[in-house]
């Protein structure tokens, strides 16, 4: 949906490991009707790399992480979804704060 993001709120920061958002409720149980399928992806999570939240195999749906620093145990366990990662910006991505406001998200593909 174009605009599902824009107002969300970030809910979850953990120093040094991630940012977590994209909940319609604000409080990390939130998210659309949908679940997305895990795909393994076997990519280092560096510093900076964006994946679907996931609270079990199988239960992708809105809510999305950015790395803080490097996690490459995320690559081994198979449950969150690597799609892309900040190529600009990070240093604002280490200044958000739970409650922050997203105030609108654009992706683009290369």
């Amino acid at each position: 949906q174009n605009h599902f993001y824009d107002s969300l709120t970030f809910h979850r920061v953990v120093p040094g490991f991630v940012v977590q958002g994209g909940d319609p409720l604000g409080n990390g149980t939130g998210g659309p009707a949908y679940k997305l399928p895990d795909e393994s992806n076997p990519t280092n999570w560096q510093r900076g790399t964006a994946g679907m939240a996931s609270s079990a195999a199988g239960v992708s749906g809105s809510q999305f992480f950015i790395t803080l620093g490097d996690a490459p145990f995320l690559a081994s366990n198979g449950v969150y979804n690597h799609f892309g990662a900040i190529t600009s910006g990070m240093e604002v991505v280490d200044r958000l704060q739970v409650g922050d406001t997203i105030s609108s998200l654009d992706v683009s593909v290369d």
